[in-house]
């Protein structure tokens, strides 16, 4: 560990990957490492030859013979879905990973008895983990900054028992190839590895803002009942999402339903919130993420049209003056301005923002949403009240209507907030050679995204982003 951390110091190379948030190589070192040859130099040589099968591998894909009868956003799918997992191409957040996983450990302590294997999850061990990541980053800076440092920071008693449960051990996949490891989904469930009795987050991004996934992953192993993990997942999106929603929006936690008229359908909903005149129904679907990236677009097909048709319908019965019962009483939902939200784990290498992939998953309605969980959390806490979240929905559909070649919910989100029609119109650049219509992109700095606390409103979530976005 002591070795890698030295050559990373020393690197100009290795500095500018960890300020790109790319961290999967030094991972892969750590867990499948065989050798007894700490010299700096071998694994700087290690760094170099990532970088060359980094660069040669992005080559080769643009030498792939393309199918003129399949949409483009289609085909670049599983290339997209490698990105996503190699480089940081999702925009994520410190603070809503922390806030997701906090939800998801107060809703663990809620009922002890149904989530009895996870004793060691609490919001005080939640807490006390992100602090230590961001100690142990912190010292990682200075040290490469050229400052004497001390010791490695430890997680705390409280923190320690989930960080082990979480954490690899190096070596571990010593058996698997490059190839295995580079595209491997391991490094979201585990991105801490214990290398000779010390336990570190070598997957930095991960371990910084997206530990929800490892929780959620673990979660996954120790509950055999589906219903015990959908249950986990839908109650920490509510109890996450009641953080960040404008005020004056009533949001409950507990069983919804909205029979489908003419049928036997009793309409079970994951979750439904309003304001006097808007209605929000949500679906959360698959907890679960694909390992093989050549299939993401198929379960993206599979899993999101679900939602979009469950939703679709839905939505026709609250427009229709259908009942809804909450926890069995029944619930006025207003009728005039409803609005679905399909809520999946991730973005399907980016096929939730792509106007080729969207119609595969039934996303064919202007009042329907599909926003990953996390960036969902990222948009509602920018919405100042439910007239914004339902204008911002409508907004998105818009730039979809349009064609546009769009990266990420925040260059979706920061073209709404920042930008009237002028300069929207103005934002769309040509691109010829592609016959496609781009959007400004946005980004982050990861120094942003891991030391970021949660905003206390949205104007102070957008005055944030004013200044940090690139």
């Amino acid at each position: 560990m002591k070795a890698l951390e030295q050559a990373m110091a020393n690197s100009s190379a290795a500095r500018y990957a960890s300020s790109a948030g790319f961290n999967r190589f030094h991972w892969i070192l750590a867990v499948s490492a065989r050798g007894t040859d700490r010299s700096q130099e071998n694994v700087q040589r290690f760094a170099a030859a990532c970088g060359a099968w980094l660069a040669t591998s992005r080559i080769i894909w643009q030498l792939v013979d393309r199918d003129k009868d399949l949409a483009r956003g289609v085909q670049v799918n599983p290339w997209q879905e490698t990105q996503r997992r190699i480089w940081s191409v999702d925009i994520h957040f410190r603070w809503v990973s922390e806030l997701f996983c906090s939800s998801m450990a107060c809703e663990i302590e809620s009922n002890r008895t149904k989530y009895s294997n996870f004793e060691f999850v609490s919001q005080r061990a939640i807490t006390d983990l992100f602090k230590w990541v961001e100690a142990y980053v912190n010292r990682m800076d200075r040290q490469a900054a050229g400052e004497v440092v001390g010791p490695v920071p430890l997680p705390s008693p409280f923190a320690r028992p989930l960080v082990e449960v979480l954490a690899v051990k190096g070596d571990e996949h010593r058996s698997k190839s490059f190839e295995e490891l580079v595209d491997t989904l391991e490094i979201e469930g585990h991105p801490f590895v214990e290398v000779g009795g010390i336990i570190a987050p070598v997957a930095v991004r991960e371990a910084t803002y997206g530990v929800e996934f490892a929780l959620l992953n673990l979660a996954r192993s120790l509950l055999s009942d589906d219903k015990d993990r959908s249950d986990l997942f839908e109650n920490a999106v509510i109890r996450a999402l009641s953080h960040v929603l404008p005020s004056g929006i009533e949001l409950p936690l507990a069983p919804v339903f909205i029979p489908i008229p003419e049928t036997k359908n009793k309409g079970e909903t994951d979750f439904i919130f309003r304001s006097p005149v808007h209605t929000f129904i949500g679906e959360c679907k698959a907890m679960a993420a694909v390992h093989a990236t050549g299939t993401v677009i198929h379960t993206f097909t599979d899993q999101v049209s679900k939602a979009a048709t469950q939703l679709k319908l839905r939505m026709d019965a609250v427009r229709c003056g259908g009942g809804v019962t909450v926890d069995g009483l029944t619930w006025a939902a207003p009728s005039s301005n409803v609005y679905g939200l399909a809520v999946p784990l991730h973005s399907y290498g980016g096929a939730v923002w792509n106007h080729e992939c969207l119609p595969h998953g039934a996303v064919d309605h202007p009042d329907l949403a599909v926003i990953p969980f996390h960036q969902l959390l990222v948009v509602a806490r920018a919405m100042e009240d439910a007239d914004d979240l339902g204008a911002y929905i409508r907004f998105r559909s818009a730039l979809f209507d349009l064609k546009l070649e769009l990266r990420d919910e925040l260059d979706i989100l920061a073209a709404y907030i920042f930008s009237d029609a002028a300069k929207i119109k103005a934002m769309i650049e040509g691109a010829p050679e592609h016959g496609m219509r781009v959007i400004r992109a946005h980004g982050v700095e990861l120094e942003t995204a891991v030391s970021d606390v949660m905003p206390t409103s949205a104007q102070a979530w957008r005055r944030r982003l004013t200044r940090t976005l690139t």
